[in-house]
């Protein structure tokens, strides 16, 4: 492999070339972000935060009488459940950041990248094997981000219920309220989020191109555990090419979500306005509007999900692409 290939430009330049080319890896690519957790994030359009004022109509005198032991629980218990889905979420997105990969090394695109050799074919056992590999290190990445999740749940109830009980200003909102107090533990979050997913893309990769003799530097005969853990030594040889797929990769997908939040919060503000005039249903005209208006919203809200899938895919074939140079 020459050393032209071997820099980062041409990884880049591919992940971006076989992705645009293979619309059915966008399809794979928003199936792991959406089993990721970014479900929650591509709802954030169509989701309404109740005021306080209605929060303390609901809960009346409730809130008051709740301990910090109880809210303690109650956050813990959030995060639990949390927990729960995100880890059913990662047979998915082993599943999907297996197959992604795939079709990445198998692409004539990645010829160089891959220096004329051909992965190595796989039988079912051994592809499935492959998957709950990455699913067992995806789940282990789980472990600090799951922590850091607890903090920031932690402090968003204990602050929230604060603020319902004696409000620090009517200026702000509650959300205004909770954000500044808990910036800590956001910081941490994010931090945590970068770090895990940057270390449990080198691991997986590595396993996988391990698997289909596509190493730079031949198969490495050892455990697959081994092989996994072997990739993080990348780290500290290479720091400046990880951290700039890392930042290329989040890139990808910020500024896609961006676009896609922000369109779809505007289209369905348009419909939502529309609909809760209340004479949808006795003006004929209304009843028209309103159903263009949430017909563009989900053309938008849609296009955004195509948006999303493409960037992700994107991201996929960036870390491949490292793990074969």
């Amino acid at each position: 492999m020459t050393g032209a290939t071997r820099g980062w430009r041409p990884g880049a330049g591919a992940a971006v070339a076989v992705t645009a080319g293979d619309p059915g890896s966008w399809a794979l690519g928003l199936l792991g972000f959406l089993a990721r957790g970014g479900w929650l994030v591509l709802a954030l359009p169509i989701l309404t935060i109740p005021s306080p004022v209605l929060l303390s109509l609901l809960f009346r005198g409730e809130v008051g009488a709740i301990g910090r032991g109880e809210l303690r629980l109650l956050s813990i218990g959030v995060g639990a459940v949390l927990s729960l889905v995100a880890i059913g979420g990662v047979i998915l997105s082993a599943y999907a950041d297996t197959a992604l990969a795939e079709r990445f090394v198998r692409d004539p695109e990645t010829e160089e990248l891959r220096g004329g050799r051909v992965a190595r074919p796989l039988t079912r056992t051994e592809r499935r094997s492959l998957v709950w590999w990455v699913a067992s290190i995806q789940a282990v990445a789980l472990l600090p981000l799951i922590l850091a999740i607890t903090l920031v749940i932690d402090g968003a109830v204990r602050t929230a219920t604060s603020e319902l009980i004696d409000p620090s200003t009517g200026s702000l909102s509650l959300v205004g309220r909770v954000v500044p107090v808990i910036a800590g533990p956001i910081a941490l979050l994010v931090l945590v989020v970068v770090v895990v997913e940057a270390l449990s893309s080198l691991a997986s990769r590595r396993l996988l191109a391990n698997a289909w003799d596509l190493l730079p530097g031949g198969h490495v005969d050892a455990r697959d555990g081994r092989v996994a853990v072997g990739a993080l030594a990348r780290v500290v040889r290479s720091p400046l090419r990880v951290m700039a797929t890392a930042v290329a990769g989040w890139l990808a997908i910020g500024l896609t979500l961006v676009v896609a939040l922000v369109a779809s919060v505007l289209a369905w503000g348009a419909a939502r306005d529309v609909l809760v005039m209340g004479r949808v249903a006795a003006d004929p005209v209304a009843l028209g509007v309103s159903a263009l208006l949430v017909a563009v919203f989900t053309g938008v809200w849609l296009a955004g999900l195509g948006l999303v899938g493409f960037a992700s895919a994107v991201r996929s074939g960036l870390w491949t692409a490292d793990a074969l140079r």
